[in-house]
């Protein structure tokens, strides 16, 4: 029963440690003292992995429960040499190379996170805490950085910060945490902007300013794409806040030449080739697609706005049009009507809009 375990190669003990019962797993210790050798505590239970290599030490850190992650550390503390605390515990991964440290960013568990940087400091050398900690990767390539970025909590992303600032030089300040990327090619300001957290926007932005060169911040982070060939402009066209949207606009206009802005902000394409312009039809929010308009007329020929926004295609052959009228919102779609008859022939809005195909030949319709 003690050693039992599933068919995921948990047992007891991890089972207490991921539903978050101390009491449980208090029992379950005491019992396991009762009837097991040491080396059985040690191995099976204190360092004991399932079938994804999580100890019941990951499971209190992934599910968020600062209480029986401070009852394991104190186990491990009275049962395990420091070696194995420091290999184990705090530099241990899962078989996703997740670290507790990961998932107490990833969950945004304040407490966690800080415990365990207190017990690393307390028992790691600094080397490691730089380079299993503060820079340390998932097997995406994801730091605890990315996370507090992806989960737009200003706060850890605040705390990751200073601690950065105390123990990295500039140079790992920049080139692995400012502009570092994940497998997918994803910075935290690309994470801040694919979910517009405004606040996170502007804590990356501001600490970019400060530490970075004009051109990495320009080719980087306002010009700097993932590997879908997307820009925070794209990113943040998914699931904008207008106000956020206008302050990177800002950004852009103080940084960026106006060539730069037309090719790559306003008609720059991912690799599906669709603009933020198809991004704003395809989610449908008025407000950014007529701030994108007003730009678009201040900033583009007549030409460019027919053939590069209004009439222009993705790689399945589908405008903004036909993106709009699958979001089922006729406030949108009337917006966008409107832009078109400003700008184009009868003609025009008949063949291509009316009764244009994608590839799969499917008009609005």
């Amino acid at each position: 029963m003690l050693l039992g375990t599933d068919k995921n190669g948990r047992t007891a003990w991890h089972y207490a440690a991921k539903r978050g019962n101390s009491e449980i797993l208090q029992k379950v210790w005491e019992w396991a003292k009762e009837n097991l050798t040491k080396e059985e505590k040690n191995n099976k239970f204190l360092l004991g992995t399932d079938k994804k290599g999580m100890t019941a030490w990951h499971y209190a850190a992934a599910w968020d429960n600062s209480e029986i992650l401070q009852k394991v550390w104190e186990l491990a503390k009275e049962n395990l040499i420091k070696e194995e605390i420091n290999d184990k515990f705090l530099l241990g991964t899962d078989k996703e190379g997740m670290t507790a440290w990961h998932y107490a960013a990833k969950l945004l568990n304040s407490e966690i996170l800080q415990n365990v940087w207190k017990w690393a400091k307390e028992n790691i050398t600094k080397e490691e805490i730089n380079d299993k900690l503060l820079l340390g990767t998932d097997k995406d390539g994801t730091t605890t950085w990315h996370y507090a970025a992806t989960r737009g909590n200003s706060e850890i992303l605040q705390k990751l910060w200073e601690w950065a600032k105390e123990n990295l030089t500039k140079e790992k300040i920049n080139d692995k945490l400012l502009l570092r990327t994940d497998k997918d090619g994803m910075t935290a300001w690309h994470f801040a902007a694919t979910w517009c957290y405004s606040e996170t926007i502007r804590k990356v932005w501001e600490w970019a300013t400060e530490n970075l060169t004009k051109e990495e911040i320009k080719d980087k982070l306002l010009l700097g794409r993932d590997k879908l060939g997307r820009t925070v402009w794209h990113d943040m066209a998914y699931w904008v806040i207008s106000e956020t949207f206008h302050k990177v606009w800002e950004w852009a206009e103080e940084n960026l030449t106006k060539e730069e802005i037309k090719d790559k902000l306003l008609l720059g394409t991912d690799k599906n080739g669709m603009t933020a312009w198809h991004y704003i039809a395809k989610w449908g929010n008025s407000e950014t697609l007529q701030n994108v308009w007003e730009w678009a007329k201040e900033n583009l020929t007549k030409e460019e706005i027919i053939n590069k926004l209004l009439l222009s295609t993705d790689k399945d052959g589908k405008t903004a049009w036909q993106f709009a009228t699958k979001r089922y919102n006729a406030s949108f779609l009337q917006k966008v009507w409107e832009c078109a008859k400003e700008n184009l022939t009868t003609e025009e809005i008949k063949n291509n809009l009316l009764l244009g195909t994608g590839k799969d030949r499917t008009t609005a319709w």
